[in-house]
């Protein structure tokens, strides 16, 4: 059961494909606040829902996945993977086989870009220097070393208020940033600012992959996928060309030991011009640049239904052709 599949349709299509290989019986329920999205079209039940914002969504979503019983519901939606929390998550955890949701204080630390650098640097792992827009004499140190920065939502997801400047245009990126913000009472705007410095050098995308609870002590590993982003527009990799994991090997283990995940991460790196590796954002979910490596041969839906089906783990399902370019092109989706 996959939460606000939206335009997600490939992921219906590979989860079905996952279940022939491996010759199980499953299928693939999506959910969406938007009854035209394109996934409907492909899965073997759609269930409209509230926006995750609306009053009522909880509810409406218990009681989807009270009435499918899923083995299994993840979300491809930040803001409905923050909602997954307290007794709203444990009703869903009452219906589902497993539920992908970081637990507390992890979750946290990855929709908090502030609570994420701090969290991430006592595991050893490097992150751009941050500070709230608020912190007067964070920004004021920031001023004097670094001449480029990057401004951004604290919460937010993908692009949300996002700006790369220049120090001269940094408080007029700041003062776009608070208009952007969504109503926000009773908090000082500069709060949900963040102010780091941008680091000059190649962006990449990795899958960071965990197998789920019940397969940590065996043979089942984590495993990393890597792809350089080459061309990129609202937050997400239009163009990229899947690298060798083996250099961010390391990286991924540590992120692994840090949020205690399961599943699929999304992580965002920048490889600095001499070398070094910041973590500049992590998602919880299947991110934009995932077809990339799974075009190139990678099949994390196999791993996940193998899983799921309590099967040996698929060989080779990790590996993946070193430097295909992968592009993103429009598609209609409609009834078949």
């Amino acid at each position: 059961m996959i939460g606000s599949a939206g335009r997600r349709s490939y992921l219906v299509k590979w989860f079905h494909d996952a279940f022939k290989l491996l010759g199980v019986r499953g299928s693939v329920t999506v959910t969406d606040a938007n009854p035209r999205a394109a996934a409907f079209d492909l899965a073997d039940n759609a269930i409209v829902v509230p926006s995750f914002n609306s009053l009522g969504y909880e509810a409406e979503l218990v009681a989807a996945t009270a009435t499918i019983k899923p083995h299994i519901f993840f979300s491809v939606n930040d803001y409905e993977i923050q909602r997954l929390k307290g007794g709203f998550l444990r009703q869903m955890q009452g219906h589902a086989g497993r539920v992908l949701a970081l637990g507390h204080p992890y979750r946290d630390f990855v929709s908090d870009k502030m609570a994420m650098s701090l969290h991430l640097q006592s595991f050893g792992i490097a992150t751009p220097k941050t500070v709230l827009a608020s912190d007067i004499e964070g920004k004021h140190e920031m001023l004097e070393k670094y001449s480029d920065f990057v401004v951004k939502h604290r919460y937010g997801s993908g692009s949300s208020g996002l700006s790369i400047v220049k120090s001269e245009r940094l408080e007029s990126a700041l003062s776009k940033a608070v208009h952007d913000l969504p109503d926000s009472e009773n908090q000082n705007p500069l709060d949900l600012i963040v102010i780091q410095n941008q680091i000059l050098g190649e962006e990449y995308g990795l899958d960071v992959i965990a197998p789920f609870g019940n397969y940590r002590t065996g043979a089942w590993k984590n495993k990393v996928l890597a792809r350089q982003k080459l061309s990129m527009g609202s937050g997400e990799t239009y163009i990229g060309r899947t690298v060798a994991s083996t250099q961010f090997e390391d990286l991924g283990h540590r992120i692994a030991l840090a949020l205690q995940h399961e599943g699929l991460v999304d992580v965002d790196v920048m490889v600095s011009q001499t070398g070094e590796k910041y973590v500049v954002d992590i998602n919880p979910r299947f991110g934009g640049g995932y077809p990339f490596n799974h075009m190139a041969g990678a099949n994390v839906p196999l791993y996940y239904v193998a899983m799921l089906a309590d099967l040996p783990e698929p060989q080779n399902w990790e590996n993946y052709e070193v430097g295909v370019v992968g592009t993103k092109f429009e598609n209609v989706a409609g009834p078949t």
